[in-house]
């Protein structure tokens, strides 16, 4: 029993069924989450919680992901990145990883009491997000919509980039924390730059937060959905998408994935000759017309390349 419970949080592996490894990233999401929330409720500046989501991203990279934010999950989603049953266990996650750490502030920063509203000398570190007084709950939504959007849409050339082994790489995560401190920077005179649906129903969960929850929430998402429409039309949909899509919609990205893969005639020679194992007297040229036929036997080799 014990080895079985453990096998859920180790990272996943190609041996492990999909409910262990999908267990394995939303524990991973959970921790991270819990840890994003306290260290950037109690350190309320955008380069602290730029640099945390650096370390946290470095972190769960390679297990989950690195979504750590409901928003991310869902431009992912509409990517075809994720599936939609992970994306729901991945904002629960989230969601209860963030409440998890404002239960870390309420019990530990003195005057920070559960179900009651923040009060005493430490009541601007427990998360609560304080929208201008000017703003209408209106504004706030606007104001993390183009927030969220602008914050997301970096993060997908380090995840394009990443996949396909053509640069940034261990430098990823620097993007992304950079391009949340710069957001923050931008509107957190505004709204306290949330720009994170699981933040901003952490601290309302624990605390009585005495703004507009659902402003936040909502903008927030539609950044998500935002970000997708700009992402699309540079790096495309997910080849392995969970749901069919017609192939111009890969647009620029297969385009350029096939020209990677394929380059030219004579190296495709020699790779033909080693991997699929053809007579010297047949060439690339001979299969190219053939290769993009989803039951050529060639297809499977050169995609490997």
């Amino acid at each position: 029993m014990w080895s079985r419970i453990r096998s859920w949080f180790v990272p996943p592996d190609a041996h492990r069924s999909r409910l262990t490894k999908l267990i394995s990233r939303a524990s991973v999401e959970f921790t991270a989450c819990m840890m994003f929330h306290f260290i950037g409720s109690i350190s309320p500046t955008p380069w602290a919680n730029g640099i945390a989501l650096t370390v946290l991203v470095y972190y769960t990279a390679k297990i989950s992901g690195a979504h750590l934010n409901p928003a991310v999950t869902l431009t992912f989603c509409l990517l075809g990145h994720t599936h939609p049953i992970d994306a729901l266990m991945y904002w629960v996650a989230q969601v209860t990883g963030c409440a998890a750490g404002a239960l870390w502030i309420a019990g530990l920063v003195p005057g920070l009491n559960m179900r009651n509203a923040p009060s005493g000398e430490f009541q601007g570190l427990s998360g609560c997000f304080t929208p201008a007084a000017a703003l209408t709950p209106f504004q706030v939504f606007a104001w993390e919509t183009v927030s969220t959007t602008c914050f997301i849409v970096p993060i997908f050339s380090v995840v394009w980039y990443t996949q396909h082994k053509n640069g940034y790489g261990n430098s990823g995560p620097l993007i992304v924390g950079l391009s949340l401190a710069a957001n923050a920077l931008a509107c957190g005179r505004f709204t306290g730059a949330s720009l994170n649906p699981a933040r901003s129903l952490a601290s309302p969960i624990v605390f009585q937060c005495p703004y507009p929850v659902y402003s936040y929430v909502l903008g927030e998402l539609l950044g998500g959905i935002l970000a997708t429409l700009a992402v699309v039309p540079w790096y495309g949909i997910s080849r392995s998408a969970w749901y069919r899509v017609p192939s111009f919609f890969f647009g620029w990205t297969m385009k350029n994935q096939r020209s990677i893969k394929l380059q030219t005639i004579s190296e495709v020679d020699s790779v033909v000759q080693t991997r699929v194992q053809l007579p010297s007297t047949i060439s690339a040229s001979d299969i190219c017309d053939e290769a993009s036929a989803p039951s050529s036997p060639g297809l499977a080799s050169i995609q490997e390349v």
